[in-house]
């Protein structure tokens, strides 16, 4: 690529402290080969921490290690084609799998199987400095993980004072690897630099570092120093937040986050800021009417793509008005609101923001709904109310008085020698001021003289509770024929198909087909509420039903 110099330098001569550097470097390639058949295919990238490769007066420089890696994330996160793994995240994984100290055949089996199960990206930055005469000369390796080759590597020199142009110069260049935001000069003038001052960003990640190892009065003060070298520096405030936080010390850390997050609300850990600010309230508070007033309040702001880190594996994000979104209708769901939770989740489905190609939107889209087939089902039983959308995760088949019948033709599934297939899921509805009182169910089959084909109708109200299975696994008939009696005041269910074509026989195995499947349901009129049922099932187990509907269960 024109104006960029991919190249390896191997012929190069090091000292010891290079070698050593060097061999953390294969050390880490190493590692990520171990891990490479699990890599996203999303361009995911991590940063690891710079080495120093200073010695004696040198190595007075060590801040520039957690800096020139914290700042490339920032740098990185800008552009949302990346996904860019927390420093603190990255940082501790390395710690768990023990390869700041030790080689990758020195590792235990389980560090190894940590780093396995959580470092999953596509590709790693390692780089060093070294700091001469008033001068620095940054490096970075850009590592595939899938193969463990190295990419390319970048360099920078320019003196100790420009250092944090240099990273930017440097970030571009790695931005420029991929093909993202045009030329390094373009790029360099994209990226935002929160403070000019060497002095300030000094003490604070000084104050980080002190911070990482527990030294709070220490990271304090020097917290406090970079913000009297550049008042108008917001990391500092962010850091000074996050430690009053994990302290416990929740009334300091809201001020702090909210100088950081009205200070600079494009910043890249405003999303954090907002988490952990939300936190501090969630671990106080039992009422869930004044956590919904606050995440009402916090939804209403325009927050410009900001954007917060899942707390599984740090590297996928998603946006901060969907996450309070979730806490939205889960504090409606404390509160029995189960309409207006419905209705905010059908809201952000129909509204199509969760259609991109985007992972996250593809899985919360699917979590709302299943959300919504949930709140549903309880708000329907609980107030008698039913809920429909066209997004639910199940089919409506609505039963009418005249006939109330359902049914389906299963030859146009070539269900024939199929080893293993589910349905579709239903939800079987009564009519108004009615109730199921009992299906009648068939299912026919045929080709199946020695029984090697499955078919069962799963009718259930609940996940675990209620649940009746028609099997077809009886010898010779070519149609089953099942009753199945609804509990009190059931006004819905569940209906899911299951088709096993090909099952294991020891006497051998023939191909099989299943016609179709039908249900004929005896209706009731619903009681007028104001009583309780139960059901003893055994002597560890009952159910209960309240004005009709279910209520409770247990299992000893």
């Amino acid at each position: 690529m024109p104006g960029y110099s991919y190249t390896t330098d191997s012929t190069a001569r090091v000292g010891p402290r290079r070698r050593a550097v060097g061999r953390l470097a294969l050390a880490v390639t190493v590692a990520v080969l171990a891990v490479g058949a699990t890599a996203r295919a999303e361009t995911t990238i991590a940063v690891l921490n710079f080495a120093n490769t200073d010695i004696g007066a040198d190595a007075r420089h060590g801040w520039l290690s957690k800096a020139l890696a914290d700042l490339m994330i920032n740098d990185l996160s800008h552009y949302r084609q990346l996904r860019v793994v927390t420093r603190e995240h990255m940082q501790m994984l390395l710690r768990e799998a023990s390869l700041f100290d030790k080689h990758v055949n020195e590792m235990s089996d389980a560090s190894r199987r940590r780093l396995r199960k959580h470092l999953r990206v596509d590709y790693l930055v390692f780089g060093a400095y070294t700091v001469r005469g008033g001068e620095v000369t940054i490096r970075a390796l850009l590592i595939r993980l899938r193969s463990g080759k190295v990419l390319a590597t970048f360099s920078e020199t320019c003196p100790l004072k420009g250092v944090l142009t240099a990273e930017k110069a440097l970030a571009a260049k790695v931005i420029g690897y991929f093909r993202f935001g045009g030329s390094a000069a373009a790029v360099v003038r994209e990226l935002p630099r929160w403070t000019d001052s060497i002095r300030a960003a000094q003490r604070l990640y000084e104050g980080i570092d002190h911070f990482d190892q527990g030294r709070f009065a220490e990271a304090w003060y020097a917290f406090r120093q970079a913000l009297v070298s550049d008042p108008n520096y917001p990391d500092p405030h962010y850091w000074l937040a996050r430690m009053s936080y994990y302290r416990q010390e929740y009334e300091h850390a809201r001020i702090e986050y909210e100088r950081f997050v009205l200070g600079q609300p494009s910043h890249p850990r405003v999303g954090d800021a907002i988490m952990e600010y939300v936190h501090s309230f969630e671990r106080l508070s039992d009422s869930p009417q004044d956590m919904l007033e606050l995440y009402q309040g916090l939804r209403r702001r325009q927050w410009r793509d900001v954007r917060v880190h899942n707390q599984v594996d740090y590297s996928f994000t998603s946006p901060l008005p969907d996450w309070l979104d979730k806490r939205r209708q889960q504090a409606l769901r404390y509160q029995y609101r189960f309409e207006e939770a419905f209705d905010l989740l059908a809201k952000g489905v129909d509204d199509g923001q969760y259609d991109s190609p985007d992972p996250y939107h593809r899985t919360w889209r699917q979590e709302s709904m299943r959300l919504m087939g949930g709140l549903a089902q309880i708000n329907e039983d609980l107030f008698g109310k039913r809920l429909a959308s066209p997004h639910l995760p199940f089919r409506d088949i609505y039963l009418s008085k005249d006939d109330p019948t359902a049914g389906e033709d299963l030859r146009g599934y070539n269900l024939k020698g199929r080893g293993y297939l589910w349905g579709p899921s239903s939800r079987v509805l009564a009519p108004e001021g009615f109730r199921i009182k009992k299906v009648v169910a068939r299912i026919k089959r045929t080709d199946d003289r020695n029984a090697n084909a499955v078919c069962r109708l799963q009718f259930r109200r609940y996940r675990y509770v209620d649940i009746h299975n028609c099997w077809t696994e009886e010898l010779y008939p070519k149609e089953r024929v099942f009753q199945v009696y609804m509990p009190p005041g059931c006004t819905w269910f569940y209906l899911r198909p299951e088709y096993y074509g090909e099952r294991p026989n020891p006497f051998g195995s023939t191909r099989s087909r299943f016609d179709s499947w039908s249900m004929k349901a005896e209706l009731a009129p619903l009681e007028p509420t104001g009583g309780v049922d139960v059901q003893v099932t055994n002597a560890t187990r009952f159910h209960a039903y309240v004005d009709g509907r279910y209520g409770r269960c247990y299992s000893g």
